[in-house]
């Protein structure tokens, strides 16, 4: 995939338990170009720069629709050459962007701070973020207050609902927080202090996308299916360069698309119930593959057809 071999290399299973002692910890990838960064820190830091800049920055102006070269909100409107949807996980309120992207809620939790007797136990020593290679992604990170941070799986909302507020119940709280204790043993009887959620979005054929289109005088990026943070960045910086019509690297990129080549190559979601029938179908398959490989007896039979299945609906939803 590009990566040297001083940056992308194979863990066995001693040197995955230096790093962290997963449950049955087999072997592991390791990247060593990895950062975390605090999110909410990252955009508060960018508008201050933009601001220095000489942008302005309107908040608390909810847009209520999108038209060419026009936002309209409750305050009034605005219009503009090239209007760019940033909303991702947050398009459902535009129709035509509703249609190639959809919100599905991504859920974390924090534990309290680990002592360090707990973290001897857990390893983590170099607070390396770490995913697992199943279908349904748990992933999470050692905070700088010696925290767990863990998010596992995401949720589909019937009529492609984003995520209002931040809170999520005490029932996804336990889910994720048995995720982990199952997959860190050593974390048994820690307590989890924290919970919150948002919506991601995720396009049809499960690939991001940067769109521009003069003749509506609209452009867009989105689709980042969890990976926001760090592509949101590049897609920005793609953007400016369309709309700016500059020749670089990134312009001829796949995921760029100018004027009406888009249309033939964004696919659109399924209409309601089906992609949400889809949607707890696939989880609850891709969930049963999970508990029969947690089985301590082998499954000859049905892990195996379980497995087919399931790259079926793979193959079909991409």
């Amino acid at each position: 995939m590009g990566h040297s071999e001083a940056n992308c290399y194979w863990l066995d299973a001693e040197q995955l338990s230096e790093k962290a002692r997963f449950r049955n910890g087999h072997g592991g990838i390791y990247h060593r170009q990895v950062a975390t960064v605090n999110p909410a820190k990252l955009v508060a830091g960018l508008a201050e720069r933009v601001e220095r800049l000489g942008v302005t920055i309107h908040e608390q102006s909810r847009a209520e629709t999108l038209s060419h070269h026009k936002v309209s909100t409750r305050e009034g409107s605005v219009e503009s050459p090239m209007v760019v949807c940033a909303t991702e996980g947050y398009a459902d309120r535009f129709l035509d962007f509703k249609r190639h992207v959809i919100p599905v809620q991504s859920l974390v939790i924090a534990t309290e701070p680990l002592s360090e007797a707990r973290w001897q136990e857990v390893g983590m020593a170099e607070r390396p973020a770490f995913a697992d290679a199943s279908r349904l992604i748990n992933y999470g990170h050692r905070t700088a207050d010696g925290r767990i941070v863990f998010g596992a799986r995401g949720n589909y909302y019937l009529g492609a609902r984003s995520k209002a507020d931040q809170a999520i119940d005490d029932g996804a709280i336990r889910m994720r927080r048995d995720l982990l204790v199952d997959l860190l043993p050593a974390l048994e009887g820690v307590r989890v202090e924290y919970g919150w959620g948002g919506s991601l979005g995720l396009s049809r054929n499960f690939r991001p996308h940067a769109i521009l289109d003069r003749a509506s005088g609209l452009a867009t990026a989105g689709g980042y299916a969890g990976e926001g943070v760090a592509a949101s960045h590049l897609f920005g910086r793609t953007l400016a360069e369309m709309i700016l019509e500059r020749d670089t690297e990134r312009v001829r990129m796949p995921w760029a698309f100018s004027d009406a080549s888009h249309r033939q190559l964004i696919k659109r979601w399924e209409v309601e119930p089906l992609r949400w029938l889809a949607a707890q179908a696939i989880t609850f398959s891709y969930a049963g593959e999970e508990a029969l490989m947690r089985r301590d007896k082998p499954a000859p039979l049905l892990k195996p057809a379980l497995r087919r299945l399931n790259d079926r609906f793979a193959s079909i939803i991409e």
